[in-house]
């Protein structure tokens, strides 16, 4: 840790940020904080371990496969509020290492984009962090496993992305893709996708397993029909709140459209792309189609984005395109204040969500703005070379 500090000053402002967040939403857990979504883990946790049913019909609550609430016992059975702060201590340390692993890919990589990303990673998910939400560690893990790409670690890959499956199962978007669009994983996720269907069954009697496989099934159910019917920060809720309400079939229609789009547009770029830069992209695109498309987005769901929104502002500063790095941080402070801003300019009646999916369909365009000036580079560098893989002089 020293050593790193002795690096460069940058990397210890970026620890004393994180070490500022830790200490401030573990604050709130020691003083009692109603704002927090743990005691739903623990609930499911401690009803796992008596045989009790872990689901509502409501919509809310616990809302996850069952290997959650198992993944959530060692932090249920300490006492409280010591297992809210561990595990918000487990959660950040996991994120902010995943952040760091997956700023590496980037061709900028430096103490100062270190800093500069990690700046955007800190306001889009310090919400987060406060509700103790699984979200946290979903994403570390899926940024984990692009790194695990990266060094052709597939193994590990694999049971990073069922890990964040089973904490949270968000990630499947990751998952659908990477399992397509890379050979190597495709056995791997599927023979783990059993044993992590069968895992539960060693901890419990199979009969309360299959119980709580059913329930889940119905809580999923009610799940997708309260993202229908309430407010979210995802696309088809912005519409709603400007008074445009799309009816459901469209909304499934669009999303099916956009996740073929997706899988489409990342095929291209792994032929196109060095790896490191394929990678990137990969997890901004699913970032991008989870904040958007997602029929339960939160204004908190946005620290999926943050990794994403950090490094395209970091690499603007870096190459001083200060107008396009303050775009990216205006783009990130409207996220964050999109509940607490939005309200004042929002009709009354209607639920200020639309602030945050609104930052992130600016940050889609100048995504793909970005991308094809990217293609348009490799093309000319393509164009440059002589046959039989030489350069010119």
């Amino acid at each position: 840790m020293l050593a790193i500090v002795r690096r460069h000053p940058a990397n210890l402002i970026w620890i004393v940020l994180n070490v500022v967040l830790f200490v401030a939403v573990a604050g709130l857990a020691i003083g009692g904080s109603s704002i927090t979504v743990t005691q739903y883990y623990e609930g499911a946790a401690w009803n796992w371990m008596a045989g009790e049913s872990m689901y509502t019909t409501t919509g809310h609550g616990f809302l996850y496969l069952p290997h959650s609430a198992i993944a959530y016992i060692p932090f249920a059975v300490l006492p409280n509020p010591w297992g809210d702060v561990a595990w918000r201590a487990v959660s950040l340390g996991l994120f902010v290492f995943g952040c760091y692993r997956f700023f590496r890919l980037s061709p900028q990589k430096s103490e100062f984009f270190n800093l500069s990303a990690g700046f955007v990673v800190f306001l889009l998910c310090a919400d987060c962090m406060r509700n103790g939400q699984a979200t946290v560690i979903m994403t570390a893990t899926m940024l984990l496993a692009i790194d695990a790409i990266r060094r052709e670690r597939w193994n590990l890959c694999t049971w990073l992305l069922l890990l964040g499956f089973a904490i949270k199962p968000l990630s499947i978007v990751l998952i659908l893709l990477v399992g397509v669009l890379i050979g190597p994983l495709r056995w791997r996720l599927a023979i783990g996708a059993v044993v992590l269907l069968v895992l539960p069954f060693a901890f419990q009697s199979p009969g309360y397993v299959w119980q709580q496989y059913q329930e889940f099934g119905v809580c999923l159910f009610h799940t997708n029909r309260l993202g229908h019917e309430t407010w979210w920060a995802q696309l088809f809720g912005m519409l709603k709140a400007f008074g445009l309400d799309v009816p459901d079939s469209i909304q499934m229609i669009s999303r099916l459209i956009f996740a073929v789009g997706t899988l489409a547009a990342c095929y291209v770029l792994k032929q196109k792309l060095d790896m490191n830069r394929f990678l990137i992209w990969l997890y901004t695109l699913t970032a991008i189609y989870l904040m958007l498309f997602n029929p339960r987005t939160e204004n908190c769901t946005y620290c999926i984005l943050g990794p994403a929104l950090g490094v395209f502002y970091a690499e603007a500063l870096c190459t001083r395109r200060w107008v396009t790095g303050a775009s990216m941080l205006l783009l990130a402070l409207a996220i964050l204040g999109s509940f607490e801003l939005g309200q004042y300019i929002t009709p009354e009646g209607v639920r200020p969500i639309w602030m945050a999916p609104l930052a992130c369909i600016f940050f889609a365009f100048y995504a793909v703005w970005v991308l094809g000036k990217e293609m348009q580079r490799r093309a000319e560098d393509r164009n440059l070379e002589i046959p039989g893989g030489a350069s010119p002089l």
